[in-house]
């Protein structure tokens, strides 16, 4: 017994000390051991210091104690990580029972970490987690290894985290971000069996830069099902901190913005089913503003909050119960370029700014390849609201710059991507201007994209939109307001063009006017202009309006002076091509098109007018077309389809005009009645004016028309006009004389037919009855029908040149007449008369034509039908006169026979006639003339028999124009013993001969018998003294007005020609050859200097003084002389050091070059040579020649023109007779 309690004190003893030494070991030696080991290992595997201020161990209870672990970066001053305690409690006895590791608690305080991103993008940790140079493949498992489905056996409980703290700074982009009071409650860890399927329910708390953040979680990490969730809740987290994140470069920051969250998230996989995430909710953003980086707002929200459904991420599915958006805003801005200034991230878009491609080149169309794909996430949203939204839109690429402001709400219900399920949207918007639109629509986004709704906009103010107009437009919209409402549906088919239909459009502008030029005139106003029940289907290419109604409106037309019209206007013109451009390939035809069907049913213009102005005449024309009244029906482009149309107008509050009958368009047809009352002429003075000037003070016109006119296949028009014209009390007044030109009583065209195909105008009857018209020559020559007509009075043929007739118009070959087909039963004229004046001498001389009356019967410009024409009237009142011819085949190729005939002529009226052209008055003296045409197959046989019964010459009368030929020795010889004068002039020609004139025919007859006119009065002065032509000019040498001795002959012909003629006067005038006549005078006024120089020598030695043009120069004087000038005038001064060498004086020949090189002759003292050329002839005529210095004058006359010789020497004094 003893024995075995020593034994048992033995055992004790050596247990105690085993124990005592294990305890000491323990508490002594292992924690420096391991402080020391976690320092420098630790150290040594971080490539850090790292300090620990304690380690302890309970050695009974095994509870492990840390203090103070620090890590800090390799300089050993910046902290890096570390923990201030941790304390791990091992349950040995519960490990023994559970065989397993069962930890009673852990708890961590204070672990924190700085992570630091420096400017080279890596992190103060980078060098821990880069992969080593070499790494050892991992072994292979065995072939017949199995890993084992079972975790480690374990449980950890009571695991905290206290006061945790992360630090991260950001060198990149200078931000920093702090997560502090970290805490994390752990109840239990356990893979324990009987621990499975218990929740292990961490609880996460921190403040993310003063925002709490927590996070409550329950899972079951061992379960076969591996059940876990987790709520996320986190409010008021300021997104503002993650700016600097954003990828630069970026237009825009992030000004305001908070985030909150409350998220489940839910995860299940079992053995049998696929795993499912699940997440439901509510995200929330508030106060989010972003701004550009000028300042200005870009887009911001007050709130959006999503409300999510659990839905199973897994299965791409994604349910939201509501989206409610209140207050966003967003601003839309395009600058100059057009580019639209948008929150971007990266570079500017090149596309952006790039030019467009070429208008002509298309670019290709995707073309369908199958089904559309499905979506690739099924999306439901139950309902989506926005409220009290702003959009603000300002656009710099117009001018002026456009601005403006929606106010919008909008409601989405049942947004879905499934198929074939449609959604409901509507939504109303207003602008700062009142002007709202609206919508209702029911869309489908799957299979295809269907829109079917209503839009309605109302009160649009059209002059806000003008920058949009202002390159298009060269006007202005001053005012009007545009209504709108459409029903419309949209469709679009898989591997087909879009499906657009419009089933109900009401449009109306209201208070219309489209202004003008620099006073904002108004050229287009309307009250009102409204088109209800449009429908169009834009895939049939159809279009159906109900009813287009318009009143209340006016329009201003002016035609300028280049013909333009302001309508035209009013579109700006396009670009003009830049030069040297190439010309644009011309593309191949694109396949026709099915034409478009347009129709409307009513249209109704009520009460508008136009204001017309035409300023391309010289006297501008103003039209006033008022009460237009307008009403179609069925107008349409369908084939066969026939409408109706009304309407009614007065013109300048006089004339009436209405229309009224049936139309088709497709083929064009028109069945019209026309009827026009009272049309004043004189409001179309202004087109008379420019090419008449003609004053029309009145007259009227009335017309009733039948049209009836159609477009056959091949684009000709077919058809007939029928109706009468009548003019009515027409008057006109010369505007060059102020004086009644033209009046008429009546001018009447009835029984007009016209046949368009083939073209045939007949008329019944054309009645011209009381024309009244005055032809008047005035003084300066002029006639006054000429003058009206705006044509020069040609100037009078006299006996020895002959007006040259126009040339004959050129034969036909075919035997019909004219190709107009014009035929007119009767002309009819009655009561006419015409007075002739002359007041182009004095006493004025007057005859009247008065009584005309007549008739031309069957006239036919196409049939060879004969005309009859008789024509009967008298002069004077006693002197019969008549005309009687009858004509066929008017043309080219026309047959007639025409009598003449005139009896009792008086002329002594005409003695101003011959007073002034012959110089005599006319005493006595009756006309009498016979005349006979015949004219066949162009080839004339004229007879005139012509009878002056006592005609004599009365005293002679003094007139500058009066002929000098011996007119009364030619009326002697041709007088016979009855005091007749009886002249036959036959006639006899082809009408193709060009030479062949009647008129010239007549006259050379007549000059024959007098005399042969004077031609060229040099020439005739040549042949009578000798030199021709020559003497009409005299030749001079260059720079001199000296004659020499040909000059001096010639004006000694000149001379006795003129005192032979003493009526004749001759004009001098001198001209200069500006090349040749100036380098002589350079050359004259260098060697005046040269002698002036020689003078100078002769007066110093004594020599009498002389004139310097008396002095004679020998060579070698000549050569003394330039050297002394050249030392006087040009040489260089002596050098300011003396020279060995004198520089060398040039030769005289230089010298004298020099000298011409420096003077200058004047063009006035070139041009004063001509005069003295002139005043020298003047001298010689009438000193030498005798003549009268009033028959001699001196003209000026132009000098040449600058900047060359001509091409011939012009230094000449030109004569001229007068």
């Amino acid at each position: 017994m003893v024995s075995k309690l020593r034994s048992l004190r033995r055992v004790a003893g050596i247990t105690a000390l085993v124990y005592s030494v294990y305890a000491l070991l323990v508490v002594y030696l292992v924690p420096p051991i391991a402080r020391h080991l976690t320092e420098t290992r630790l150290g040594a595997l971080l490539h850090r210091p790292v300090t620990v201020k304690g380690i302890y161990l309970n050695p009974f209870t095994l509870c492990l104690k840390v203090r103070g672990l620090e890590i800090w970066e390799p300089d050993g001053e910046t902290l890096f990580a570390g923990v201030q305690r941790v304390d791990v409690n091992l349950d040995l006895v519960l490990s023994a029972l559970q065989r397993g590791l069962v930890v009673s608690a852990v708890t961590v305080d204070g672990p924190h970490a700085v992570v630091v991103r420096r400017p080279d993008a890596s992190f103060n940790f980078s060098d821990l987690v880069k992969a080593p140079a070499t790494a050892a493949p991992a072994p292979a498992p065995a072939a017949d290894s199995t890993p084992s489905s079972r975790p480690p056996r374990f449980s950890v409980a009571n695991i905290q985290i206290n006061d945790g703290w992360f630090f991260f700074r950001d060198e990149v982009v200078n931000a920093r971000q702090r997560l502090t009071g970290v805490h994390l409650a752990v109840p239990a860890v356990s893979s324990l069996p009987t621990r499975v399927e218990v929740y292990v329910r961490p609880a996460f708390h921190a403040w993310f830069d003063g925002q709490a953040i927590a996070v409550d979680s329950q899972t079951k990490p061992f379960a076969a099902s591996q059940e876990s969730s987790a709520d996320i809740r986190l409010h008021n987290l300021d997104l503002t901190a993650f700016t600097p994140y954003m990828p630069e470069p970026r237009n825009f920051d992030l000004s305001s913005g908070w985030l909150d969250l409350d998220l489940a998230f839910r995860y299940l996989q079992t053995p049998n089913r696929k795993p499912s995430v699940s997440v439901s909710g509510d995200i929330g953003l508030r106060d989010v503003r972003v701004t550009g980086r000028d300042g200005h707002p870009m887009a911001g929200v007050a709130a959006l909050q999503l409300s999510l459904l659990p839905t199973d991420l897994m299965q791409k599915e994604v349910h939201l119960s509501r989206v409610l958006c209140r207050a966003p805003f967003y601003r839309l801005s395009r600058d100059a370029r057009g580019t639209l200034l948008l929150p971007r991230v990266g570079a500017e878009d090149a596309a952006a700014t790039a030019p467009s491609a070429s208008p002509g080149t298309p670019a290709p169309a995707a073309t369908p390849t199958g089904p559309p794909a499905p979506p690739p996430v099924t999306a439901d949203i139950d309902e989506i609201r926005v409220e009290q939204g702003r959009l603000e839109f300002d656009d710099a690429a117009v001018s002026p710059a456009f601005q403006t402001a929606l106010d919008f709400h909008a409601e989405v219900k049942g947004l879905t991507t499934r198929p074939e399920r449609p959604m409901q949207i509507s939504f109303e918007t207003a602008t700062e201007s009142a002007e709202t639109v609206a919508g209702i629509y029911a869309i489908t986004l799957f299979p295809q994209l269907t829109v079917t709704g209503t839009t309605t906009v109302t009160d649009v103010r059209l002059p806000k939109y003008m920058p949009y107009l202002n390159k298009t437009l060269a006007c202005a919209i001053d005012r009007g307001t545009l209504c709108v409402k459409v029903d419309h549906a949209l469709a679009l088919p898989v591997g087909a063009s879009a499906e657009v239909k419009i089933s109900d459009l009401d449009l109306g502008v209201s208070d219309f006017c489209l202004t003008a030029g620099a006073d904002h005139a108004p050229v287009v106003t309307f009250q009102e202009l409204t088109v209800t029940d449009l429908m169009a289907d834009l895939d049939a290419r159809d279009v159906v309006v109900g009813a287009f109604a318009t009143h209340g409106g006016q329009v201003q037309v002016q035609r300028f002076k280049d013909g333009s019209l302001n309508l035209q206007k009013l579109v700006q013109a396009g670009p003009a091509p830049a030069p040297g451009a190439a010309p644009t390939t011309a593309a191949a035809p694109a396949p026709a098109a099915t034409p478009w069907t347009i129709t409307v049913r009513d249209a109704a213009v009520a009460q508008w007018a136009v204001a017309l102005e035409d300023q391309q005449p010289g006297t501008p024309v103003h039209l006033a077309v008022s009460d237009i009244t307008v009403n179609i029906k069925d107008l349409t482009t369908r084939a066969d389809q026939h409408g109706t149309l009304a309407l009614g107008l007065r013109l300048n509050d006089s004339a009436a005009l209405a229309v009224t009958g049936g139309f088709s368009v497709q083929p064009l047809a028109v069945d019209l009645n026309v009827k026009l009352t009272d049309l004043a002429l004189k409001d179309f003075h202004g087109y008379v004016a420019d090419h008449l000037k003609l004053l029309i003070s009145d007259g009227a016109v009335e017309t009733e028309l039948k049209v009836v006119v159609s477009q056959a296949a091949d684009a000709a028009f077919t058809g007939t006009v029928d109706g009468a014209f009548v003019l009515r009390r027409f008057a006109s007044v010369d505007q060059v004389h102020s004086e009644d030109f033209v009046k008429c009583r009546e001018l009447a065209l009835r029984g007009i037919h016209v046949d368009l195909k083939p073209l045939a105008v007949r008329l019944e009857e054309v009645a011209l009855s009381g024309l009244d018209t005055a032809i008047t020559v005035k003084p300066d020559g002029s006639v006054n029908l000429l003058s009206v007509l705006g044509v020069a009075s040609a100037p009078a043929a006299d006996a020895t040149h002959p007006a040259t007739p126009p040339p004959p118009a050129p034969a036909s070959t075919s035997g019909g007449g004219s190709a107009f087909p014009l035929d007119i039963a009767m002309i009819r004229v009655d009561g006419c008369g015409v007075i002739f004046t002359d007041e182009g001498v004095t006493p004025h001389y007057c005859f009247t034509l008065g009584e005309l009356a007549g008739t031309v019967t069957a006239l036919s410009l196409s049939k060879p039908t004969p005309a009859e024409i008789n024509l009967s009237a008298r002069f004077d009142g006693h002197a019969p006169f008549s005309f009687h011819a009858t004509a066929a085949n008017l043309g080219p190729q026309m047959t007639l026979t025409a009598a003449t005939v005139l009896k009792d002529f008086d002329l002594s009226p005409a003695t101003p006639y011959s007073g002034r052209y012959v110089g005599y008055a006319v005493q006595r003296g009756k006309l009498n003339f016979d005349l006979q045409y015949s004219l066949d197959k162009r080839r004339l046989v004229a007879e005139h028999k012509v009878l002056i019964d006592h005609f004599a010459f009365g005293q002679k009368i003094d007139s500058p124009d009066a002929t000098k030929l011996p007119v009364r020795l030619a009326v002697a010889l041709l007088k016979d013993r009855k005091g007749q004068i009886s002249l036959d002039v036959p006639v006899r020609g082809s009408l193709d001969d060009p030479e062949f004139s009647v008129l010239r025919l007549v006259l050379k007859v007549l000059r024959d018998l007098v005399a042969k006119a004077a031609t060229a009065p040099f020439a005739m002065l040549g042949a009578l003294v000798g030199g021709g032509e020559e003497l009409s000019f005299v030749e001079f040498g260059a720079g001199s007005s000296d004659l020499d001795g040909a000059a001096a002959k010639k004006l000694e012909l000149l001379a006795k020609a003129l005192v032979e003629r003493p009526e004749l006067q001759v004009e001098t005038g001198g001209t200069v050859d500006p090349v040749s006549d100036r380098e002589a005078l350079v050359r004259q006024a260098v060697l005046r200097q040269i002698k002036a120089r020689r003078l100078a020598d002769l007066v110093k030695a004594g020599k009498p003084a002389v004139s310097v043009d008396e002095v004679s120069l020998s060579a070698a004087e000549r050569d003394h002389c330039l050297l002394a000038i050249y030392r006087e005038t040009l040489a260089p001064p002596p050098p300011a050091k003396r020279s060995k060498t004198l520089p060398k004086e040039p030769t005289p020949a230089e010298i004298e070059q020099q000298l011409i090189a420096r003077t200058t002759v004047t063009d006035t003292e070139v041009n004063l040579l001509a005069g003295q050329r002139a005043a020298r002839v003047h001298e010689f005529l009438t000193t030498t020649g005798k003549i009268e210095p009033e028959r001699v004058f001196v003209v000026d006359t132009a000098p040449p023109a600058a900047g060359g010789a001509p091409a011939a020497p012009v230094r000449q004094v030109r004569l001229s007779l007068r």
